[in-house]
């Protein structure tokens, strides 16, 4: 793959908000908690990093572009949930009907919640690889990678 990039990616919703801290006003963003020994501004500089350099790599699940859309549309941004739209129409992936007891039996394996066993059923049915700030991922299987560890 170009760009030394060898992996396709499930971009966890986490991530893309951070990519938004900019746009959202002050009362927002103290909803963002960055991970451990890193500040906000780091998180979002390799947020931004990792959406740039893996663009061509890179899903999201229709799960996580709703997400998004209920933040937009809470601070007003509804011409940014449009362009959004419009970049990641051929990006997004969906579960069937017939998935979600798949859904349900991952969550009890690994004590998950509905969005990150959503997440995890998605990235194993579309062979994709987790990147997420989210440590629930962790206790899986499949595991996640930061932004950074994805690129690298």
């Amino acid at each position: 793959m170009a760009g030394g990039i060898e992996s396709v990616f499930l971009v966890n919703a986490n991530v893309w908000c951070w990519s938004l801290l900019n746009y959202l006003p002050e009362h927002e963003r103290f909803k963002f908690r960055p991970p451990t020994n890193k500040t906000a501004e780091e998180v979002w500089q390799e947020t931004t990093e990792f959406l740039m350099e893996a663009w061509e790599h890179l899903f999201i699940t229709d799960f996580s572009f709703h997400s998004l859309g209920i933040i937009l549309f809470r601070v007003g941004k509804h011409d940014l949930l449009i362009k959004f739209a419009e970049q990641l129409k051929d990006k997004i992936v969906r579960l069937d009907s017939g998935d979600f007891r798949h859904v349900v039996e991952v969550a009890q394996r690994f004590g998950l919640n509905f969005d990150d066993a959503y997440q995890y059923v998605a990235a194993e049915k579309h062979d994709l690889v987790i990147v997420s700030f989210d440590p629930d991922f962790d206790r899986t299987d499949i595991g996640r990678l930061t932004p950074d560890q994805a690129l690298k």
